[in-house]
């Protein structure tokens, strides 16, 4: 039996099925995530290095113990410097979070908060920065070697004020920006909920931050104009003496547990 040409299936207006569109390629991996955004903090511990040495000079002068020392020239760099050290544990830390790329992510971010305001303030646009950083610049001026107290009490304000600032002022924007920036530069179609991104900024931070400070009080005794031992860098942090007048270490993480709240609210979560 023979099949007509009429009979044949007709195929001039066939189209082959259009394939599936196929899902985007996100262009930063999660599964290097780590490596990326530790990367990127990197570049701010080295930024953090520079804008401490904004405040140092090598003057030729002598320490107590005679030895030549770079001379401090403005209380800001005490802030800058324990941001230094802060940033570098981090950094070395990074493996050891539970969410390390989260972390190493909003370094950067949290940085630049600070990083911005120092720059409008030093550039003369001091009506572009908070009150609270307007505070901190202000108080922290040229440093007074008249005594070891007024020298310590400039060391002591730079620190407290500084770190009132960035922590009451910034870090809940920080926090909300690194999220929303995280879930976005990674595609995360199902973001993980922000508080599993907690334990780090808390309990996980501590170790982080009691190393920071031991290395930071070695610096202050070998940066002093009187012979001082880290003791007396432990008297600047008064971590838990009001009276003092210095950093209650306590009081600084409630504000932390302020500023997720509030990020977190922002967050819609």
């Amino acid at each position: 039996m023979f099949i007509r040409d009429h009979q044949l299936p007709h195929f001039a207006n066939w189209y082959p099925p259009a394939r599936l569109a196929e899902a985007p390629t996100c262009a930063h991996d999660i599964n290097n995530a780590l490596a990326i955004e530790r990367e990127a903090a990197r570049r701010t511990l080295t930024q953090s290095a520079s804008v401490a040495n904004r405040f140092i000079r090598t003057l030729g002068g002598l320490s107590a113990r005679g030895r030549f020392i770079p001379t401090i020239i403005d209380n800001k760099y005490w802030f800058a410097k324990l941001y230094e050290y802060i940033t570098y544990f981090e950094v070395a830390d990074a493996p050891k979070f539970r969410q390390g790329a989260f972390v190493m992510h909003f370094i950067p971010i949290f940085y630049g908060l600070y990083f911005q305001a120092l720059e409008d303030w030093t550039n003369g646009r001091q009506s572009a920065v908070s009150s609270l950083w307007s505070f901190h610049f202000t108080r922290a001026g040229r440093p007074d070697t008249g005594s070891i107290m007024k020298w310590a009490n400039g060391v002591r304000s730079s620190i407290v004020t500084g770190v009132t600032a960035h922590v009451q002022g910034d870090m809940a924007t920080a926090l909300e920006q690194a999220y929303r920036s995280y879930v976005a530069k990674y595609c995360l179609s199902s973001p993980p909920p922000f508080d599993e991104f907690r334990h780090d900024f808390f309990e996980g931070n501590r170790i982080v931050f009691e190393r920071a400070k031991a290395a930071f009080l070695l610096h202050l005794s070998q940066h002093g104009p009187l012979p001082v031992g880290p003791e007396i860098g432990q008297f600047l942090f008064a971590q838990g003496e009001p009276l003092a007048g210095g950093l209650d270490v306590g009081e600084v993480y409630r504000w932390r547990d302020v500023a997720w709240s509030t990020a977190k609210r922002r967050l819609g979560q």
